[in-house]
């Protein structure tokens, strides 16, 4: 419901490397199959939600400055969580179906 009510307010606060990580953990659940199968596609469907989303700036990126910090890039904020969690899912993950997927 997060991901799909309020995504833009999860962005806006700064949180989307908290949900992605918060994700990562329910895919990595090794008791119920069913959950982490669930998980593993709210967390592949959360790179279509994100490249949509005006608020994290892929669609119009602004102009390089000297004084942007790089924790602000998009590239950096966005995408490094979403790959590190795939990473920790694949490295930590106990399933093989879920490793798998």
């Amino acid at each position: 419901m997060v991901n799909r009510d309020h995504f833009s307010s999860v962005i806006h606060h700064g949180s989307f490397a908290d949900l992605t990580v918060c994700v990562a953990d329910f895919c990595k659940v090794s008791k119920f199959q069913r959950i982490s199968l669930v998980a593993i596609s709210m967390l592949r469907e959360l790179v279509s939600q994100m490249l949509k989303c005006p608020e994290c700036g892929f669609e119009n990126p602004p102009p390089r400055q000297e004084n942007i910090l790089k924790a602000d890039d998009p590239m950096i904020r966005y995408w490094f969580p979403m790959l590190f969690s795939f990473v920790d899912i694949i490295l930590n993950g106990e399933d093989l179906e879920v490793r798998r997927v």
